[in-house]
């Protein structure tokens, strides 16, 4: 029995690495003026990663003759029909509001509203690298997996 005591202080004793998490997101407006560093954002969220069904990378190709070729990488997340009907109704109230995508802490992007959010399927476009974009939409449908279970 003493084995199993040793083993046991020895398995205390080694640091385990902390369990992997997606990354956070939320769709937030944002409280302060245009400019100001950080902004100021409104909580609760509009739509988390939580509200995730579905999550896919997506390469959009942009461009012109004169300025070359780009390439925009983004997410489309599918949301849940409670989160879509949230999100329209809060964004069909506030046109002319900023909202920011916010990434594990750090604000991507910020957005006016010109229009309402409608619909389920959102194109999160933070300025992603190809890798960050695959990432993110390989962990954020994992979540929506366990969400779903």
């Amino acid at each position: 029995m003493t084995w199993l005591a040793n083993l046991a202080e020895v398995l205390a004793q080694t640091p385990h690495p902390p369990p992997q998490r997606a990354p956070a997101f939320e769709l937030c407006f944002v409280a302060s003026e245009p400019g100001v560093e950080p902004p100021l954002l409104e909580r609760p969220a509009l739509v988390t990663a939580a509200d995730f069904v579905d999550a896919q990378p997506v390469t959009q190709r942009k461009g012109s003759i004169t300025f070359g070729t780009t390439y925009q990488h983004e997410v489309r997340v599918t949301v849940g029909s409670s989160a879509a009907a949230r999100l329209r109704s809060a964004t069909a109230r506030a046109l002319g509001r900023r909202v920011a995508i916010v990434v594990d802490g750090q604000v991507r992007q910020q957005l006016m509203l010109r229009d309402p959010i409608g619909g389920s399927e959102l194109a999160i476009a933070g300025n992603f690298t190809e890798a960050e974009a695959r990432s993110l939409a390989a962990q954020w449908r994992q979540l929506a997996a366990s969400s779903a279970r």
